[in-house]
């Protein structure tokens, strides 16, 4: 996630009840990038 993108999704995240928020932001920024292997699109 680049950092223009992941500044809007935190403004987005904070907008959402606490408990929620804390979920989402766990499995957004440490669960789902531990998933999905990074592939850079150009060499």
């Amino acid at each position: 996630m680049d950092t223009a993108d992941k500044k809007s999704f935190l403004k987005d995240l904070q907008k959402l009840p606490s408990d929620i928020r804390s979920r989402i932001q766990q499995f957004a920024l440490q669960e789902a990038p531990a998933l999905i292997p990074y592939q850079p699109l150009a060499k």
